[in-house]
Parts: C-alpha cells; sequence; structure tokens
C-alpha cells in the first residue's frame, strides 16, 4: 500500500505521471473506502443481501488497489464498471431508487471519458452503458416498492451521502485532470524551448523561421552579395591530437571554440559551423551592416588574443591560422536530415585557401 502511496506522490513531484494513472488512483482508493462504509452501512441497517454483496465489493476493490498498476487500467475499468452496474442496480432494488445509488453510474461515465485516453471507442461505449442503465433506473424503477422499507429521513440521509460523495469525487477527478494537463503543458513548453534553443544554435534564426514554414522542404538559398567569411584553425592541430587523450582533445577545441562563439555575439558574425578543427563564421548575411567588415577584422585580432590568452593560461604554444575575404555568396540549407546551413562561392573559396597559405598568428 505504501509502495503505492509513494509512486504516485513521486509521480506529482516530477511529473512524470499520465492521467490515467493518476485518474485510475483516485478511483481505486474511492471505491475501497466507498465500500467499506457501504458494508457497515448495510450491516447497520440489515439488509443482509446488500450486506453479503459489499463483503464481496470490498474484497474486489481491495485486490484492485493494492495491486494497482497503470498498465492494466483498461481491464480495470471495465471490472469496476461491471461491479458498480450490478451494485447500483441491486441496491436501489433493496432500498429504493430515493437512496441515489444509481448516481455512481453518471460518475463512472465520467471516469471513462477521462482515464480511456487511448481507448476512446471503449470510453464511448461504457459512457453509453452507464447513462442508459442510469435512465433505466429512473424511468422503470421509480415506482417499484423496494424490499426493505426504510424511514424517509433515512433515505434522505443516504440520498445526501450519495451525492455528496458522487460531487466530491467528481472534484477530485477535476483537480487531478487539471494538475495532470498542467504540469504535460509546461513539460511540453519546457521541450519546445529547449528544442528551439537547440535549433538556435545549430542553424540562424531567419533560416529556422522559413523551415517551419517550409512544410518539409529543406532545400532553402539565398543569394548575399556583400558578406565577409573568416575561415580560422589551429595550427598542426592533427600533429598534436595523435598526441592527446580523446577528453583533452576534445577539451581543448570546446573551451576554445566556446570563447570563439561569446565573440561572435560581440560583433554581430554569424557562426556557419565548425569542422575538426576549422572554424567558419560569416557577416553580412541576412542583412549587411555597416561595420560589417571591420567588425570581421577585429573579430580576427580578438580571436589571436584569445589564443594567447588560452595558451598563457594551459602552458601550451598554440596558434591560428585565418583567413578573410568579402564576397557575394551563395548560403543555404540541404538535404532532408542532419540539416546544415553552408556557404558556396568563390568567395567562400577564396576565404579557405587565404586561410591555408597565411602565415601562423
Amino acid at each position: 500500500m505504501s509502495s503505492v502511496f509513494s509512486r504516485v506522490k513521486s509521480d506529482f513531484k516530477t511529473s512524470e505521471n499520465i492521467r490515467t494513472e493518476l485518474v485510475s488512483f483516485v478511483v481505486s482508493v474511492f471505491a475501497f473506502l466507498s465500500h467499506v462504509c457501504f458494508l457497515l452501512l448495510f450491516a447497520f441497517l440489515d439488509v443482509k443481501e446488500m450486506f453479503y454483496f459489499n463483503i464481496v465489493s470490498v474484497i474486489f476493490f481491495g485486490i484492485l488497489f493494492f495491486t494497482f498498476k497503470k498498465e492494466s487500467y483498461l481491464t480495470r475499468y471495465i471490472l469496476c464498471t461491471i461491479e458498480v452496474i450490478f451494485h447500483q442496480i441491486a441496491a436501489d432494488y433493496y432500498i429504493g431508487v430515493p437512496s441515489s445509488f444509481h448516481y455512481y453510474l453518471l460518475l463512472m461515465a465520467l471516469i471513462g471519458s477521462l482515464a480511456l485516453e487511448n481507448n476512446k471507442k471503449t470510453s464511448i461505449f461504457f459512457g453509453i452503458l452507464c447513462s442508459a442503465v442510469f435512465l433505466g433506473i429512473e424511468l422503470f424503477m421509480s415506482d417499484m416498492t423496494p424490499v426493505y422499507i426504510l424511514p424517509a429521513k433515512t433515505l434522505k440521509i443516504i440520498k445526501a451521502v450519495n451525492i455528496s460523495l458522487s460531487l466530491f469525487v467528481v472534484v477530485i477527478i477535476g483537480y487531478t485532470f487539471i494538475v495532470t494537463v498542467g504540469k504535460a503543458e509546461e513539460k511540453a513548453q519546457r521541450q519546445f524551448e529547449r528544442a528551439n534553443n537547440l535549433l538556435t544554435n545549430i542553424l540562424p534564426s531567419h533560416i529556422i523561421s522559413r523551415l517551419k514554414k517550409s512544410s518539409g522542404n529543406s532545400n532553402l538559398s539565398d543569394y548575399y552579395q556583400n558578406v565577409a567569411i573568416i575561415v580560422v584553425d589551429i595550427v598542426n592541430f592533427t600533429k598534436y591530437s595523435t598526441q592527446l587523450e580523446p577528453k583533452a582533445l576534445v577539451g581543448i577545441l570546446d573551451e576554445l571554440f566556446s570563447r570563439f562563439d561569446t565573440l561572435l555575439l560581440e560583433y554581430h558574425v554569424e557562426k556557419i559551423k565548425s569542422h575538426g578543427d576549422t572554424y567558419v563564421a560569416a557577416a553580412g548575411m541576412p542583412y549587411v551592416q555597416k561595420e560589417t567588415y571591420s567588425n570581421t577584422a577585429q573579430l580576427a585580432l580578438r580571436m589571436n588574443e584569445v589564443m594567447n590568452e588560452f595558451n598563457k593560461a594551459h602552458e601550451s604554444s598554440f596558434q591560428l591560422r585565418i583567413g578573410i575575404h568579402c564576397g557575394p555568396v551563395i548560403a543555404g540549407v540541404i538535404g532532408q536530415r542532419k540539416f546544415t546551413y553552408d556557404l558556396w562561392g568563390s568567395t567562400a573559396t577564396f576565404a579557405y585557401r587565404m586561410n591555408t597559405t597565411d602565415i601562423p598568428g
């Protein structure tokens, strides 16, 4: 029993729950406790048939509650609904329709609509069944003389209790529904923001907007007249890579390129990609600014400063080669998976050649 409560409590805290599990849990608790109360009630009223009926019901719901598992909710709901239908018909037959036991049928119809989220046809079927039985009791059993004639005051008290309990469970289920849906929406929003942030770190924002509207067509390209391309790599890093452990190698590139990423924000330059020890960025896309070329040149100088600071901090002697060229380029995204934003044209080719032929530092 404690494990059931602790799991559901943990679900509420961590939001790792589903509406079905929590609604089923609430219903299981209510059904078990309410049938214990009905057992005592019918014993007090000396309604023997319903007393024995409730002994079976208490055992039945006790087993369902203490073996509560979310995987079997559909089977449990069907069994519970069948029990409730026969139980309420029997209760109204023995002590009269004014006792309002049949109102629990409406509760079962509501539970089906909330709990059977993956079984819509079953939910509709049992919703109609419970409603039909409720209507049948109202129409055909209201004028029947019950087996046990109880005082009018006693019937009113039982009726008030039954309706109150039904409304109480409706409120509890409604609250559970609101909480789980609210948590699901918050989780979905966090996941959306996280995915959006990841996408922003992969592709330029103007490309992301167009991809979202492209209906699956990822072949997006643009022509830009005045773009400054900067290509940076670490001199002889391939030789160093054979002497370094994997973690140390990746750590160096991660720290250095992360510092470069910070510089790009300061100089309004767009990172295009990094591959191996090469870092590529461009300015003037999608909008050309007056400082496009000067910003790119200043960025290159700052990158060398960052490299010197890195060497001083780590007692290393790395050097950069930086190639810059300006002119027209074609930029875009190709492919259907693992999108890559890239640049093409003689300007990009020349920038790469500048990078490979210039003097280290």
